[in-house]
């Protein structure tokens, strides 16, 4: 397999763990390049709506893959925080310092901010009609 493929199939991986950060239930891809990967995610009826079509809930997205990379060290700490039930919707319920407890302990410091900046700096647009109209990210 060619190191472009393999690098491809990661960029869904890591965008597909970003993106449940925030609870979906469904992760669509509809376009996938080296340059950015456009799909459609969803979330569960949570509340039993009975009003709830799940086709109708769902959210076109578009992440550019060079303009907002994904730094997997920031998905584990990230992960590590929802499991730790202080992370809501797009909010970590603590501190950035207190984040930085999530990570491993064998990181050092440097590695610790690095992963946190980048993590915080990872955009996911959300496709409106055919716009960008708003962004998926993380914040304290």
């Amino acid at each position: 397999m060619s190191e472009k493929i393999v690098s491809v199939n990661k960029a869904v991986v890591l965008l597909f763990r970003f993106l449940r950060l925030f609870g979906i239930d469904r992760f669509i891809l509809l376009d996938v390049s080296y340059k950015q990967i456009k799909g459609k995610i969803g979330w569960p009826n949570k509340f039993n709506d009975p009003d709830y079509i799940a086709e109708e809930e769902v959210q076109e997205i578009e992440w550019l893959i060079e303009r907002f990379p994904i730094n997997e060290d920031g998905l584990v700490i990230a992960e590590r925080a929802l499991d730790g039930g202080k992370l809501n919707g797009d909010k970590f319920l603590i501190s950035k310092t207190e984040l930085g407890a999530f990570a491993p302990i064998h990181w050092q410091k440097p590695r610790v901010e690095k992963a946190l900046e980048d993590l915080f700096a990872i955009r996911v647009y959300m496709i409106d009609e055919g716009e960008k109209t708003d962004y998926f990210f993380l914040h304290c």
